[in-house]
């Protein structure tokens, strides 16, 4: 098939699976993109065919799924369900990738109920969970939050160096305002500007946590100019609903980042920023 030449091309694609193997190709083409980094291209898709820069990523995930572990089912026609099922198909497969194997062919050609998947998915993780004394994954969760809440002040510094131009910004971690605490803060000319949150979303209560995260944010933004919640980049899902709580409650002056790995050779922390600061 040739490629398209234009971002209006690839929106008015109506079958999402075509629509994602043809934008995920077309972001890894540095002649496509030109000038414009790929989240603007995302942005610029999202907008034409009336959806959110959430549901543009969902469908990119889903498909990067597909093409790096059911390449039989990545071209286009493939694929006859909706982006849903390879999504709960995608979680299986973080599971147990055999159990994922003995449905896929039942997802792709749309016969799989998607309660089916989700149940499947539910006893999976229940049965890992059974496999780890809860005194040690209590240990485990809290080590983790320590050794994530160090590499939330790392990137922060790192961030900031690259792209605060010639402000000289300091970082401050613990502060205390008014009756709460935050993990860092970020001061301009000696005045707290950022505050920067760390969380790591637990499997349950999922929306009773990004409520509670939401209601936290929204008690402590008016106080600076920007607020940064942070995710390890394995909580993104969880951190695109928050995304889209926020939007719903128009709490702005956020940004959302998944936060991966710092990588030594080109000297860079690996991550994603989920959206503008300002929605």
């Amino acid at each position: 098939m040739a490629p398209f030449e234009s971002v209006d091309e690839i929106a008015k694609l109506s079958n999402w699976h075509e629509f994602a193997y043809r934008l995920d190709n077309a972001l890894n083409n540095n002649d496509f993109l030109g000038d414009r980094s790929p989240g603007q291209v995302i942005s610029e898709v999202s907008t034409i065919r009336g959806q959110s820069v959430v549901s543009t990523r969902l469908a990119l995930r889903a498909i990067k799924f597909v093409k790096e572990n059911y390449p039989d089912y990545a071209e286009p026609g493939s694929i006859h369900c909706g982006v849903t099922l390879v999504v709960e198909l995608a979680r299986i497969h973080s599971l147990s990738p055999k159990r994922a194997d003995d449905v896929a062919d039942d997802v792709f050609s749309d016969w799989a109920r998607l309660s089916f998947l989700r149940n499947t998915y539910a006893e999976l993780k229940e049965a890992a969970a059974k496999e780890t004394p809860f005194a040690v994954q209590r240990a485990l969760n809290t080590s983790n939050a320590r050794e994530f809440n160090k590499s939330i002040g790392q990137f922060t510094r790192w961030y900031v160096q690259h792209t605060a131009a010639d402000k000289r910004p300091q970082v401050k971690s613990k502060q205390k305002f008014g009756i709460t605490r935050v993990d860092y803060a970020i001061y301009y000319d000696d005045k707290p500007s950022i505050f920067v949150e760390g969380k790591i979303f637990g499997s349950s209560a999922k929306m009773s946590q990004i409520a509670t995260t939401l209601g936290r944010i929204a008690l402590l933004r008016g106080i600076v100019d920007e607020f940064w919640l942070c995710t390890p980049m394995s909580g993104r899902e969880i951190l695109e609903e928050a995304l889209e709580a926020a939007k719903f409650y128009h709490l702005d002056g956020v940004r959302y980042f998944a936060i991966d790995e710092f990588d030594e050779q080109s000297g860079t922390w690996k991550h994603e920023q989920l959206t503008f600061p300002f929605l």
